[in-house]
């Protein structure tokens, strides 16, 4: 029992992490293809998608995290629907419940896919002229991919809804198996595309939108089966069960559909609840809008370093999605619907200690993969381009990085963890005290001309901000309801709130090699010739 925490959060989170790497496998192996085709086209693909995650992910994506959140507690009995009856929900109630938020959640991703998708179209070149300003050649490279893949943004806007419902059941196989289906598919239509039919950057886009296409299929179906489906909320859905519906449904796809739309009335518009579910999502997408507005303008600004600068950074970052943040986000993954599922159910400590294995791990973890990009990051480098000169910055700003995520590994946990128990108070704050940090120290190293590293080091000071105020902000035990009794909200066993910063010292050795840059506008220069 000890352990239980441990093996629980390891048995969604495998899933999740196997998930997350193969998509970030793919984003490797995708950005390896783009990088053969010009260096241009690696800075066209970077800017789009960075403008995607800002518009598009960061408003949805926050949504569904809010539908995940809702189905969570909905399983823990918590009657979401009436704020006022404290009893718990009956296990009809419960599925009721969770059918609504999950049906409301797919209509409001349609919509914002619908709104995304016309925005990109029509507005691609102003949007990377505003965000990003690039020469014409990148921004006419970037409005082609912008206009493909963000005007079919009803795809993953749908997708990513679905795949959060699933993860609020507990259910990452089923994300699992669509996600590995979907990139499977892309490798092969990413390399015909661009290598065969040399469309370039063109045919990038396309190989992306057919996948999500195949894994929205894939969500779906498992969506239809684990929520509204007769076995619905068991645990019988596999790959296989997938195949084999996606071939019956020119048979019974009228009458499903008949049945869910028609009958239920899950399906149609809640207004209540889609503004009670927006108006939550609203404090973390402006924290999250300022977090990216910060990110964009050190990206930016790194763009004022040259062309070569900006992409042995994107190289590194590709590199480091698939070393720290692939399994971190994997695992991470499987914290918020624990903790929402034990705050549903008013078990506050066993919430805490979901949090505490799951801080311990992921900085346990982010220590080793720093001691893997030591020794392997040089050689993956050299496998996207033979310039010394840029292997030699994307291997220090990879070094720099890692930690970086390090941190954010604990802040990324803590922020689930927040998000669980639907505490929202303070986090814009904090975010935007970090982002004026960020943008006065970035903008007083381009008044004394000092070098692209310290940008890097704004950074790791950004993210430690962010990282206390979230652990502080769980720990502190605000978000327990105040009719609770003292016994629970009494703050016993303290030593839990410093259990992710015990590991601290797993990350002392990833430090001694990080230099200090040199700051002069001689360096600045040099790097840019």
């Amino acid at each position: 029992m000890r352990f239980k925490h441990l093996r629980e959060l390891g048995k969604m989170g495998w899933f999740g992490i196997f998930t997350s790497l193969s998509q970030n496998s793919l984003n490797l192996v995708d950005a390896w293809m783009v990088s053969k085709i010009s260096l241009v086209a690696v800075t066209a693909v970077g800017i789009s998608s960075s403008i995607l995650f800002l518009i598009q992910q960061q408003v949805t994506g926050t949504i569904a995290s809010e539908i995940s959140v809702f189905v969570s507690q909905s399983r823990g009995g918590k009657n979401l629907l009436d704020e006022k009856d404290k009893n718990l929900l009956s296990d009809s109630s419960k599925l009721k419940q969770i059918r609504l938020g999950a049906a409301q959640g797919i209509l409001l991703s349609i919509k914002f896919g619908f709104l995304f998708g016309a925005l990109f179209i029509c507005l691609a070149p102003v949007l990377v002229q505003i965000l990003f300003g690039a020469d014409s050649q990148t921004t006419s490279e970037t409005a082609d991919y912008l206009r493909i893949v963000g005007g079919c943004a009803i795809i993953p806007c749908m997708m990513g809804m679905m795949t959060n419902i699933l993860l609020g059941i507990k259910d990452s196989k089923a994300v699992f198996v669509a996600g590995v289906t979907m990139n499977v598919i892309h490798l092969p239509l990413g390399y015909v595309f661009i290598f065969t039919f040399d469309w370039g950057v063109k045919g990038a886009a396309l190989a992306t939108v057919l996948a999500n296409l195949v894994g929205l299929v894939f969500t779906w179906l498992a969506v239809r089966t684990k929520i509204f489906g007769r076995s619905s909320l068991s645990d019988n859905w596999t790959g296989m069960t997938s195949i084999h519906n996606l071939f019956q449904l020119n048979y019974t796809w009228r009458k499903v559909q008949k049945k869910i739309f028609a009958d239920s009335n899950s399906w149609r518009r809640h207004k209540m609840l889609q503004k009670k579910l927006v108006k939550q999502a609203i404090p973390m997408i402006g924290a999250g809008l300022v977090h990216q507005l910060a990110l964009f303008y050190m990206n930016r600004t790194m763009l004022q370093y040259g062309t070569e600068v900006y992409a042995a950074g994107h190289i590194a970052r590709q590199i480091k999605m698939l070393l720290t943040v692939a399994w971190v986000q994997g695992f991470a993954s499987s914290v918020a619907p624990f903790v929402g599922e034990c705050f549903g159910k008013k078990r506050y400590n066993e919430a805490l200690r979901y949090c505490n294995w799951a801080i311990a791990i992921v900085s346990v973890g982010s220590a080793i993969m720093w001691g893997v990009q030591l020794f392997t990051g040089e050689w993956i480098i050299s496998q996207f381009t033979d310039d010394a000169h840029i292997i030699s910055m994307s291997h220090w700003m990879l070094s720099v990085l890692v930690i970086m995520d390090a941190i954010w590994a604990v802040q990324l946990v803590a922020i689930r963890s927040l998000r669980g128990v639907s505490y929202k108070k303070g986090q814009f704050t904090s975010n935007l005290i970090a982002a004026l940090v960020l943008f006065g120290g970035v903008l007083f190293a381009i008044h004394k001309g000092w070098d692209y590293k310290f940008i890097y080091y704004m950074q790791l000071v950004y993210w430690t901000i962010l990282c206390l105020s979230c652990v502080v902000r769980f720990y502190s035990r605000k978000w327990i309801p105040a009719e609770t009794p003292k016994k629970t909200q009494k703050k016993k066993n303290q030593k839990w709130i410093l259990t992710g910063f015990a590991w601290t010292p797993a990350w002392l050795p990833m430090w001694f090699p990080i230099w200090m840059p040199k700051w002069s506008r001689e360096a600045v220069d040099k790097d840019a010739q």
